[in-house]
């Protein structure tokens, strides 16, 4: 189960013990994470903390038994008492941000371990590439940064709408798109992310004989 967006201005407890919740996307309006918003939602995985929170109020993620990885893309928010009690996680928070002070970089009542992360830079771009139909197609991108997580896109022509690709590969550094005529003319371009921010590669073309 996917927690719909929230809105800026959202109740304490308004997921308290959502078993079924397994992630939560958190929209750039959202400036206060309420007290015990997501208490005891034991299926949340990890979670992504927009620039614009500026507070976290107490026991906001306390009781999250699966929570491994909280990442934070702006400055830091203040952070209230017990906010990952029993929690055992990850927290990544921009490198070079000056405003993660000591005071910030604690526990908050679990055990975290916290990671300076820099957002990731694309090191060496895909290219093009001609194929003949059924033979092996792929595109590579290269990028540096911690804890990357990768997702192609591709669209029908110069002007098309971008759109996820769906292969296996698609979510990995190289991706192998099926060698087909109806293919041929496609663009890819992958977005590289980590908690910090993200990175877009340049745009490359396949072309099937």
């Amino acid at each position: 189960m996917h927690g719909d967006a929230l809105r800026h201005g959202v109740g304490g407890n308004a997921f308290l013990n959502c078993l079924g919740l397994t992630s939560v996307s958190i929209p750039n309006s959202v400036t206060v994470i309420e007290s015990s918003t997501f208490y005891g939602c034991r299926s949340l995985t990890g979670v992504t903390i927009p620039d614009s929170v500026v507070r976290i109020v107490h026991y906001a993620f306390a009781a999250c038994d699966s929570l491994k990885t909280v990442y934070f893309t702006g400055p830091a928010p203040t952070i209230g008492a017990y906010v990952f009690e029993y929690v055992t996680a990850t927290a990544y928070y921009p490198a070079g941000d000056s405003t993660w002070t000591a005071d910030k970089l604690k526990d908050h009542g679990g055990k975290i371990t916290w990671v300076a992360a820099s957002k990731p830079t694309i090191t060496a771009q895909p290219k093009s590439c001609t194929v003949a139909e059924g033979g092996s197609a792929s595109f590579t991108v290269e990028a540096s940064g911690s804890n990357l997580s990768y997702q192609w896109y591709c669209r029908s022509s110069s002007t098309g709408s971008w759109v996820k690709c769906q292969a296996a590969s698609a979510k990995t550094a190289t991706h192998t798109p099926a060698a087909l005529p109806k293919y041929s003319g496609y663009r890819y371009k992958c977005v590289v992310t980590n908690g910090a921010g993200s990175a877009t590669s340049n745009i490359v073309t396949l072309t099937v004989k």
